[in-house]
């Protein structure tokens, strides 16, 4: 019997370029340091009801733009500027279908289905609701502080507005 063979199994030799956590410590490396937001909520499902609700506002901001363009389009006010790209006659429809799936998919990922926001037990209604509950109280403040605060300080500064003649 060898030396090697009585001492016990090697250890396998690093390839060209890899680190061990010794090498990566004395770089200032720690790995206790190493989180996620997941980490910190340790929830899932709570995490998942976080990037749902990013993904909802950034479908509700898509039809913030869509929604009031198609109005001013049905109404004969909207008017592209002089010598910019236009789809001419397919510029309602595409409009339409615009606000028509922008609205689909805001409400496909809000709606409150166990399968998207709750999937693992234990069953939580706030989870499932998650998503409607912060566009709803998102939307009620910003209506709250228009209504009491902004409102009075609306219109158009004087500097502004247009020259009438």
């Amino acid at each position: 019997m060898t030396a090697s063979e009585s001492a016990g199994p090697q250890p396998k030799p690093k390839p060209e370029g890899s680190h061990d956590d010794d090498s990566l410590a004395e770089l200032g490396y720690r790995p206790e340091l190493k989180r996620t937001l997941g980490d910190f909520i340790n929830q899932p499902q709570i995490f998942s009801v976080v990037t749902s609700i990013a993904i909802i506002m950034i479908y509700f901001a898509y039809l913030m733009v869509t929604l009031p363009m198609l109005v001013r389009r049905l109404r004969g006010q909207w008017r592209p500027a002089e010598g910019r790209f236009t789809l001419g006659r397919l510029g309602l429809p595409v409009n339409v279908l615009a606000v028509l799936w922008g609205t689909a998919m805001t409400v496909n990922l809000a709606w409150p289905r166990a399968q998207v926001y709750n999937a693992t037990g234990p069953q939580h209604w706030y989870l499932r609701w998650g998503a409607v509950l912060f566009v709803g109280l998102v939307a009620l403040g910003g209506f709250t502080y228009y209504w009491f605060v902004q409102r009075p300080r609306t219109g158009v500064l004087a500097e502004h507005a247009a020259a009438t003649p």
